[in-house]
């Protein structure tokens, strides 16, 4: 069994003590104190029943922008998709972003750096995929970039068969690939990419450099980020129910766009409480 592996299952027996984030939660901090890494599927979109149907809805990217703007650009996106899809939910925006779990990444600059796959070896296990999942209804393979995604949400009842189709299409490529899990989906991904190691990589850099820095997702992927987070003393929050070691925890997507756009409420406040503090 692969380390993302060994992670996802102990972030499942985790016991989940993550406290509900409000707006109220925590002490207020200024805005260009803090930098934001937020998950795509499930985080800043609803999850859907098929990968292509996923949107960021519009009052999400508007607060978004507000973001961007407010941190001076310390706002990424951090997600299992690829870049291609990443650009494409985002439009109008163009914030950096780390895609396929790490494996490509876009800084603040807009320069894009990729991991380095095999592309015969990942051209193989698409091939090793694709050649049973057509046999098990309701299966969808996604493919990507750098990998190769197998979701099941449409087919439960197929949950063992499609792990073990997985680790079969894996066999012999392990040197530069390996197993992810996810919500209702395996994905064979390039071994060492990580969310928790792109967060890594962008606190190294500005504008996210010496920021306390946010996490917000709900899959397995981003238990290694909710660690990383964690260590650096940052704020960790799950969406959704479920284990986590995540510290804090948010309904759904919109209870997440609701908590940051009720920090913009309470810069506001503190803001015109100061004036009228200065004022006296």
């Amino acid at each position: 069994m692969t380390a993302d592996l060994n992670e996802d299952h102990a972030a499942r027996a985790a016991p989940p003590d993550a406290r509900l984030l409000t707006a109220s939660s925590l002490p207020r901090r200024a805005f260009h104190e803090l930098a934001f890494f937020l998950d795509l599927d499930g985080t800043l979109a609803p999850i859907v029943p098929t990968p292509d149907q996923a949107r960021i809805p519009d009052a999400t990217l508007s607060l978004l922008e507000r973001l961007y703007v407010a941190c001076a650009g310390s706002v990424a996106i951090v997600s299992g998709r690829d870049a291609a899809d990443i650009d494409r939910l985002q439009a109008p925006l163009s914030l950096p972003y780390a895609a396929l779990h790490g494996a490509q990444i876009k800084g603040p600059a807009g320069r894009t750096e990729s991991i380095e796959v095999p592309p015969d070896e990942l051209a193989e296990i698409i091939a090793r995929i694709e050649s049973v999942a057509g046999r098990l209804p309701g299966a969808i393979v996604e493919r990507k970039a750098l990998s190769v995604a197998l979701h099941y949400r449409n087919a439960p009842r197929h949950e063992a068969e499609i792990r073990q189709l997985a680790a079969s299409a894996l066999a012999g490529h392990g040197a530069h690939f390996e197993v992810q899990e996810g919500k209702m989906v395996v994905e064979i991904k390039p071994r060492g990419a990580s969310k928790g190691a792109a967060v890594e990589r962008f606190m190294r850099i500005a504008p996210f450099q010496g920021r306390t820095p946010v996490f917000a997702g709900d899959d397995l992927t981003d238990e290694s980020a909710f660690r990383i987070i964690n260590a650096m003393n940052g704020i960790s929050v799950k969406i959704g129910a479920g284990p986590t070691q995540a510290l804090w925890r948010l309904d759904d997507p919109p209870a997440l766009s609701a908590w940051l756009g009720s920090l913009f409420q309470t810069h506001a406040a503190a803001a015109a409480a100061d004036t009228i503090k200065d004022r006296k």
